[in-house]
């Protein structure tokens, strides 16, 4: 670009200091007129090239300012795209820990009822709990370890479910469950309880969670 500027200023006072001589020796005379003639041919030659390098110049100018535009928005978009993708991750980091608190708030619920001999609460909430934990296993973001053994343990507390249905919802049922029926709830209370930890210190992490 400084080069077409150094050849535009030179040209012009190429052009100017033509004009002053031509200007200088003219008179009326005939050779006089042919040499203004010769000079106004030099000096129309410094003016089409004066006319190409500012035309050059005003090319590149152009495509220099379309470049950086085109830069600039493409830099725009990357963060636009950076920006939603980070948002899109809140969100969704968001919802599953809120459904993992959830299903942990059923399953420990679930076992109070358990504790406290409340046949039908219990039931209710341990299908709660297993609802809850299988929209838990539907996000991608839970790693295979611990999806793996709550999947598992969500299986089993079908059997409690059904045991409880059975056995207890009905008049002057026994106390208590035995230790497999109550293996799965606990089970299920400790997977998640991990998973709701994991989940809680990378919402920390996260900008603009609330």
């Amino acid at each position: 670009m400084k080069w077409i500027r150094t050849v535009l200023i030179l040209s012009m006072i190429a052009v100017a200091t033509l004009v002053i001589i031509s200007l200088t020796l003219f008179d009326d005379t005939k050779g006089t007129a042919d040499r203004y003639g010769n000079h106004a041919s030099i000096i129309g030659l410094f003016v089409s090239i004066v006319g190409f390098a500012l035309t050059v110049w005003t090319v590149l100018e152009t495509l220099r300012l379309n470049t950086k535009s085109q830069d600039e928005t493409r830099r725009q978009v990357a963060a636009a795209r950076q920006e939603t993708r980070g948002l899109l991750d809140n969100i969704r980091a968001k919802a599953m820990s809120d459904t993992c608190e959830q299903a942990y708030h059923y399953a420990t619920e679930a076992r109070h009822a358990i504790r406290l001999s409340f046949w039908v609460r219990a039931a209710e909430r341990c299908q709660d709990a297993r609802q809850q934990t299988l929209t838990l296993l539907n996000f991608q973001d839970l790693r295979d370890h611990e999806r793996t053994p709550i999947r598992a343990v969500v299986e089993d507390l079908k059997t409690v479910i059904a045991f409880i249905e059975r056995n207890r919802i009905r008049d002057n049922p026994p106390a208590g469950l035995p230790d497999d029926k109550i293996l799965p709830v606990d089970s299920l209370i400790d997977e998640l309880q991990r998973v709701r930890s994991r989940l809680q210190q990378q919402l920390m992490e996260m900008p603009n969670v609330n």
